[in-house]
């Protein structure tokens, strides 16, 4: 087996080294972009859940009035009903979503045709870009629609 001259092999010193930093970099950016994209994915979907019980309660509470006032029977929902009710929803501390920023909540319930709607949105710290940046955060909104079972 033929070896190199040491005077080639001393111009060899450090490279593995420089190979290492380059990696570790690329590795530790990698880790951060998985760790902010995961955060924001799992914030979209305990947003998503919350939404989805909030507009499933609303939908329980139809006018009541409506079929007991003799307007036909049918139980309506109700524009204030809907409102009220994902208010009510919301105003329990319980409910609110752990990864939403304290105070940018925002919560907006209406009703299209018979089917309760609910919009949910809030900021969420991305923790790696948090570190650079504090005031750094993604708006992630999300939107529910039930409509009454009994008709």
């Amino acid at each position: 087996m033929m070896r190199l001259p040491t005077s080639c092999r001393a111009h060899d010193d450090g490279t593995i080294m420089l190979l290492v930093i380059f990696f570790v970099v690329i590795v530790v950016g990698l880790i951060t972009v998985v760790v902010d994209v995961s955060t924001l994915f799992l914030a979209q979907r305990e947003l998503q859940a919350v939404a989805d019980a909030a507009v499933a309660d609303a939908a329980q509470h139809p006018a009541l009035g409506s079929a007991y006032g003799g307007v036909g029977g049918a139980l309506l929902l109700t524009r204030d009903e809907v409102i009220d009710a994902i208010d009510a929803y919301f105003a329990d501390a319980k409910h609110a979503p752990p990864n939403c920023a304290p105070g940018t909540l925002e919560v907006a319930g209406d009703l299209d045709d018979e089917t309760a709607v609910v919009t949910v949105s809030c900021d969420v710290a991305l923790p790696f870009v948090k570190m650079f940046d504090p005031s750094a955060s993604h708006k992630v909104s999300v939107s529910s629609r039930s409509r009454l079972v009994i008709s």
